[in-house]
């Protein structure tokens, strides 16, 4: 065995002790369960409930400006249909069916597993409230699991918005969900919604708690994320790049945070040091280089 090869295994020994840790100790992210549910537009509201007809608050949902509405809808295909819809408010721009995969399968439709608001080229359904009926072009998805986070949040826990990372649901059923977006907006309150499939999936139960134990390997952070930002701020305010040396010899993902959070330049590792794959996706996202002694810089 080669010291390449057994610097592997150790690796991926720590990687699986340090997520393990991490699903069972480390920051809890609040989840709830997010029911079928309809976004309508204006326009749309208008041709189901009336012209001039405006939604009405029914109570306050978790996510800030959000609520239900006492308004409800009949979603239906030729194959089947759900009705007493809820809808959520305030309106958007385009008209938004969420549904489970089941949900779907159920009305005959193949909705794709998108983020909200990707609406192009997904499924139709039809609306029915009272006697009024639309039709409700590509519309229809199943939404991607997702952890909503203000850009404290996102700092907190070390992640970009639209980031991808595995999280461990701390249930009576533990399951591991893979790419789970985040997304980050100082208009948002941290919160991890899952649809009814998932929530059964993991016998969740209210109050049930989830926790990030790391990239899924496919970082996707968006043009401006608050990662750049702060990496791009930190090169501006720094005209002289100098080396910061680490003389630990396993670097963690979390003695990797610290080591970036110092870097001015590139990091000086041991000659031996052993990095865990999460450690490596720390310095990449951050784009700070790191160094062996002796050994070519590499990010």
């Amino acid at each position: 065995m080669t010291n390449e090869e057994l610097r592997t295994i150790i690796a991926q020994v720590v990687t699986s002790a340090v997520g393990a840790a991490g699903a069972s100790g480390g920051q809890p992210v609040p989840a709830e369960v997010s029911a079928r549910h309809v976004h309508l537009t204006q326009q749309d509201v208008e041709t189901l409930f009336g012209k001039g007809h405006q939604l009405t608050p029914k109570r306050d949902l978790s996510q800030p400006g959000q609520f239900l509405c006492e308004e409800r809808v009949t979603v239906l295909t030729g194959k089947g249909e759900f009705k007493n819809v809820a809808i959520l408010g305030p309106v958007r721009k385009q008209t938004q069916v969420e549904l489970s995969l089941t949900d779907a399968r159920s009305l005959g439709i193949n909705a794709p597993v998108r983020q909200s608001g990707d609406v192009a080229n997904s499924a139709s359904v039809f609306l029915l409230a009272g006697n009024a009926m639309l039709e409700a072009k590509s519309a229809a998805i199943v939404a991607q699991n997702h952890i909503h986070m203000t850009p404290a949040d996102a700092a907190r826990y070390g992640v970009c918005d639209g980031q991808k990372v595995k999280v461990r649901m701390a249930t009576s059923r533990p399951v591991t969900f893979d790419d789970v977006v985040i997304r980050v907006s100082d208009k948002f309150a941290l919160a991890m919604h899952i649809d009814f499939d998932e929530a059964n999936a993991c016998a969740f139960t209210k109050g049930d708690k989830a926790y990030l134990i790391g990239g899924s390997g496919s970082v996707v952070a968006a043009a401006g994320c608050p990662c750049e930002q702060q990496v791009a701020q930190a090169e501006q305010s720094s005209p002289i790049a100098q080396k910061t040396t680490c003389s630990q010899r396993l670097i963690t993902e979390q003695l990797a945070k610290e080591l970036v959070k110092q870097a001015t330049g590139p990091v000086v590792l041991p000659e031996n040091a052993l990095l865990t794959p999460m450690a490596k996706d720390i310095f990449r996202a951050a784009k700070v280089s790191y160094e062996l002694k002796g050994e070519k810089a590499e990010c």
